[in-house]
């Protein structure tokens, strides 16, 4: 089924941030003289839901379009431009590479973070964020939530539905068994969310173990907001502190390891 694109603002169209690779895949089967395949290419084939009817921001491919279809029908494919294509494709075809660099990017992270985490150049996480993912594409949070239940499918529905219900680090932790780093504001307001969580719903109770639970969660609570102060204050300041989502620390892993 071809892919149709609209430059209109039309709410049947799923602003999808892969809307770059969807629109090589059609430019390339609407073009049987110019790529003559034996049958057409599926979103499916890079794993990415098919039969969905996408937005496409401009209507003429651009000069990233035009790579993502050079790379994608020429087996000599070499990039003369140094637009890092090979490498960034390389990283759109293994799953767990993908995962992790764009649930970071769904999340918001910064180029310059998710490179120092997965050990890549900054310049090829701009690039994949511009060429297989963009986020641009979203007006609202409306436009995520649409492109998270219809234009996910499969393992990358699951890990992306994750990874906006319970965060990039929990993700990292329980599926990659990566370390999470997370700052103090973070560390402090998941922590007290949790412990005012456990407090209230114990507090509203009120049989004598209930009552108990909630005192002895309300001295956890201080604890906590006391041992963290300390250790910012012990490393002269420097607020960020690495935090394992578990009780034992996850061991260290980097993008070669997921292979």
């Amino acid at each position: 089924m071809a892919l149709t694109a609209h430059l209109s603002a039309s709410p049947n169209k799923l602003r999808h941030p892969s809307w770059r690779v969807y629109k090589a895949i059609e430019t390339i089967n609407s073009d049987k003289e110019r790529f003559p395949l034996t049958e057409d290419i599926s979103p499916a084939d890079f794993g990415l839901k098919a039969d969905i009817d996408i937005y496409y921001p401009a209507e003429h491919n651009d000069e990233i379009v035009d790579e993502l279809v050079d790379i994608i029908t020429r087996a000599d494919y070499t990039d003369t431009k140094q637009f890092y294509i090979q490498d960034c494709m390389s990283l759109f075809l293994n799953t767990k590479a993908r995962q992790l660099i764009e649930g970071s990017l769904m999340e918001g992270k910064l180029a310059p973070d998710i490179a120092t985490e997965m050990q890549l150049k900054i310049a090829m996480v701009e690039v994949y964020q511009t060429a297989f993912y963009d986020t641009s594409v979203w007006r609202t949070l409306a436009d995520k939530l649409v492109y998270l239940s219809k234009g996910t499918v499969g393992e990358d529905a699951r890990i992306k539905n994750m990874v906006a219900n319970k965060g990039m680090d929990f993700v990292k932790v329980n599926v990659f068994d990566m370390p999470a780093a997370v700052t103090m504001e973070k560390a402090l307001s998941n922590i007290f969310g949790l412990a005012y969580a456990q407090i209230m719903n114990n507090i509203k109770d009120m049989d004598p173990e209930s009552q108990k639970n909630a005192q002895i969660w309300t001295q956890r609570t201080l604890d906590i907001f006391k041992e963290l102060k300390n250790a910012a204050k012990a490393d002269g300041g420097i607020r960020e502190l690495t935090i394992a989502l578990e009780t034992s620390k996850a061991p260290s892993k980097g993008l070669d390891d997921l292979t």
